[in-house]
């Protein structure tokens, strides 16, 4: 029986044919794995600096990712105390768009990071991550508690989040220490093929919180993820509205407060922007100060 409800359909170029279209300079691959070092070090503790993730979701093109990502840029080089990530929203079924508007990143000098939906486009973008973000549905369960992609974080080479509400976050935990070893998943080579990778095993994830609305609610996930010995940054969504500012300044004094306790395991923040980054520049003052204070 035909599907009837798809109009029409159109081969996709491999992974392979694509990254020799848009091609990485020998030294930009470098810088990621550089970057991807220095993340780890981070979210590990080793690295005193504050990873600031910031993630723009209205890049339509490619311009506006060169603004942002040379916004970013700026603000990375004057503030020594942080560490800045560009995280690019891409286009989920234009692999040619997504690996020009994160080549931008590269072209800055800055790491850049994306959030993976598919293992099946993973390909062919990989090499341009220094951080990756998975949702939820990339290793919860659904409604008939199957997860068919909860093997992908443990083949992963790069620093990677994984983003939980704070109730799911006991599975989260538990996704984290399965990473850690061998698994599996169906996804696409480097010709476009579908294979089953058998994977050894990642130790480069950490838990991005989601939810953290209040100051109270933030200390007290980050209170049981630092107990655990759960490395972790917060999410603190950005409206644009300048009667947030108030709220703001109080969740990153909280976020960075909380950074200094002993035994703290938070080690940054995903600033996640909806529409523009007008506020950017003033966060990373304020969040540099606190910081310093």
């Amino acid at each position: 029986m035909q599907a009837q409800a798809i109009r029409t359909t159109h081969r996709l170029d491999s992974p392979r044919e694509v990254k020799e279209q848009i091609a990485l300079r020998e030294s930009a691959s470098d810088l990621v794995e550089q970057h991807r070092h220095a993340i780890q070090r981070i979210t590990s503790g080793k690295d005193s600096r504050f990873l600031t993730v910031v993630g723009l979701r209205d890049i339509q093109n490619l311009e506006k990712a060169r603004l942002f990502v040379e916004k970013l840029r700026n603000l990375n080089s004057g503030y020594s105390s942080l560490f800045a990530v560009a995280q690019i929203f891409c286009p989920p079924c234009d692999v040619y768009s997504a690996r020009r508007f994160l080549m931008e990143a590269s072209k800055a000098g800055i790491a850049a990071g994306t959030e993976l939906n598919s293992p099946f486009v993973f390909n062919y973008i990989s090499d341009l991550l220094s951080w990756a973000l998975l949702a939820n549905d990339m290793f919860l369960p659904d409604e008939d508690g199957e997860a068919p992609y909860s093997g992908f974080a443990s083949g992963l080479l790069m620093p990677f989040g994984l983003e939980s509400e704070y109730k799911d976050v006991e599975y989260a935990i538990k996704m984290l220490e399965n990473a850690r070893s061998q698994d599996s998943f169906i996804g696409a080579d480097e010709e476009g093929r579908i294979v089953v990778y058998d994977t050894k095993g990642s130790n480069y994830g950490h838990i991005v919180i989601r939810g953290s609305n209040s100051p109270i609610s933030m200390m007290r996930e980050s209170s049981q993820l630092s107990e655990e010995k759960i490395p972790h940054v917060v999410r603190v969504d950005i409206s644009g509205n300048d009667e947030d500012l108030t709220v703001l300044e109080k969740q990153m004094k909280t976020a960075v407060s909380l950074h200094k306790e002993a035994g703290s395991t938070l080690n940054g923040v995903y600033l996640y922007c909806a529409h523009d980054f007008q506020f950017l520049e003033y966060l990373f003052r304020y969040i540099h100060d606190e910081l310093a204070g």
